[in-house]
């Protein structure tokens, strides 16, 4: 499975997190826990790494809030998830876009990858503060 490619349209990102849900649920329970989503998150070949915990889950899911009483995600609370992790991701980056001069941008973006090789990760599924 690709996370890298872009998706179509609303029904194409639904299915490619769906696709995702399925790999992240290694029980087969339908429904994922911290642990299985934890383990998912470290097993993606992300360059650099995600180091992804449980404080990182109970904030992903807004203190446990998008999930079940047992603290379990179902396919369709994962995919609120991500889908407002993605909209925050993309308006992270608009912002960053928007706002620097194109030397300001090319300045930030190395600044990044420099920062990437310090940090345990810059990517969507972990905290982005806006």
């Amino acid at each position: 499975m690709s996370l890298s490619v872009a998706y179509m349209d609303n029904d194409d990102l639904s299915v490619r997190l769906q696709e995702l849900f399925e790999v992240f649920d290694e029980s087969g329970s339908k429904v994922i826990n911290c642990e299985e989503f934890c383990s998912a998150v470290r097993k993606l070949s992300f360059s650099p790494p995600i180091y992804f915990n449980s404080d990182d889950f109970d904030e992903l899911t807004r203190n446990g809030t998008l999930c079940d009483r047992s603290g379990l995600l179902s396919s369709h609370d994962f995919e609120v998830v991500m889908r407002d992790r993605l909209f925050r991701y993309t308006l992270n980056r608009l912002a960053r876009s928007t706002i620097q001069t194109p030397q300001q941008a090319a300045m930030t973006q190395a600044n990044m990858s420099v920062n990437r090789n310090r940090t345990s990760c810059s990517h969507p599924l972990r905290t982005l503060h806006s």
